[in-house]
């Protein structure tokens, strides 16, 4: 009972993810890893449910620390032991994550012809794929002026005009 409420706010609190992440996290699959990692672990259910919330904090980018720090936080244990939960978290939780993501992002984009502007936010960003979806694609670091067009008014020729004094 507890991980369907779990679920269900993770739900609502993902409303501002873009529509591709929320595809691959809202899955769910990866709480159940991380009740496979606890029990192998021994974590007590209430360090398991602890770090199902910040993992979803995480994935759906609302965390900005690493992951060896986000569990460091919630599961109290040796630095050898964290190191092996931390390679656990990545190999069976991120990197399928991030690989599922790619994959939706790759194939959004070779359905969609991409903008000018997206192609830019990918070569600034080092190639993030995430700049080829809607949501971001459009609000990132270089604007688009499709969404900027102001019409031209003579109220606003006017203004220009008398701010100027000769």
């Amino acid at each position: 009972m507890q991980k369907q409420n779990l679920q269900n706010i993770i739900k609502e609190q993902s409303i501002s993810a873009p529509k591709e992440l929320k595809d691959v996290v809202l899955d769910f699959w990866w709480m159940d890893e991380i009740e496979k990692i606890g029990l192998k672990y021994l974590l007590t259910e209430e360090e398991v449910y602890d770090l199902q919330v910040e993992m979803s904090i995480y994935l759906l980018g609302f965390e900005l620390k690493n992951l060896k720090s986000l569990i460091e936080e919630i599961v109290y244990i040796d630095n050898d032991k964290l190191e092996y939960i931390t390679k656990e978290f990545e190999e069976q939780i991120t990197n399928p994550i991030l690989s599922k993501l790619k994959e939706k992002l790759k194939e959004k984009i070779n359905k969609k012809e991409p903008k000018w502007y997206q192609n830019v936010n990918f070569v600034l960003s080092n190639g993030e794929y995430i700049y080829f979806t809607d949501e971001v694609g459009t609000t990132n670091k270089f604007e688009n002026p499709e969404n900027k067009k102001e019409e031209k008014t003579s109220s606003n020729i006017e203004k220009l005009k008398e701010s100027f004094t000769i």
